[in-house]
C-alpha cells in the first residue's frame, strides 16, 4: 500500500491503527518496501483539523522542521508549532510561512489571524499564491505578546488526556 491511499488513520490494507500496522509500503526512491513509519503531518488545502490530512512518512528535503503557518490555497492560515511537511507543486499548493525572527506561540497565531481577517480574497479562481500574500496588509501587535504558562506542547498533551476522560464519562 502507498502511503498517500491511508487518509483516516488506519490501513488501507490490515485495517489496523497506523501505529499497530506491520504492512510495508513501496519506496519510490529506492524502490525497496520499507515498513511503515507515518510520523510527519502532512498538510494540503483541507480546511479542517489545521489542515492536517494525514500522517506521511517523512521526506528530510520537504520537512519544515520548526513549525510555521500554513496558508492553504483558499487563504486560510493555520499555525503548525509542530515539524510538518506541505502540498507543493501548483496553484493549489499550501504556502509555508517562516518567521525571520524568534516569534513566541502568541506572535504567530496573532499574524495566522490577520491573514484569516483577509481570507475572503481569496476563492478557487483567485487563489493564495506568493505575489498575493506578499501584498498582504497585517497589523503588528503594538507589544510583544510572549508565551505566559505552560509550553503549547504541555497544553495540547494535557488536552489530549481532557478528552480521553470525557469520552470515557459518556462511554
Amino acid at each position: 500500500m502507498n502511503e498517500a491511499e491511508s487518509t483516516n488513520g488506519v490501513c488501507d490494507d490490515c485495517n489496523l491503527p497506523l501505529k499497530q500496522c506491520k504492512c510495508e509500503i513501496h519506496c519510490h526512491t529506492c524502490e525497496d518496501l520499507l515498513p511503515r513509519k507515518h510520523t510527519c503531518p502532512y498538510i494540503s488545502s483541507g480546511d479542517t483539523t489545521n489542515s492536517i490530512v494525514r500522517l506521511a512518512d517523512a521526506e528530510i528535503d520537504e520537512v519544515f522542521e520548526n513549525g510555521g503557518i500554513t496558508v492553504t490555497a483558499f487563504g486560510q492560515a493555520y499555525l503548525q508549532p509542530w515539524r510538518f511537511m506541505a502540498r507543493g507543486n501548483g496553484g493549489s499548493a499550501v504556502r509555508v510561512l517562516v518567521p525571520k525572527f524568534k516569534m513566541s506561540t502568541n506572535e504567530l497565531v496573532w499574524f495566522a489571524a490577520q491573514i484569516n481577517l483577509q481570507k475572503w480574497r481569496f476563492f478557487y479562481g483567485r487563489m493564495a499564491i506568493k505575489s498575493r500574500l506578499e501584498k498582504l496588509i497585517v497589523a503588528t501587535p503594538k507589544t510583544r505578546m510572549p508565551d505566559v504558562g505552560d509550553s503549547l506542547a504541555t497544553r495540547l498533551v494535557s488536552l489530549r488526556d481532557h478528552l480521553k476522560e470525557l469520552s470515557m464519562m459518556l462511554q
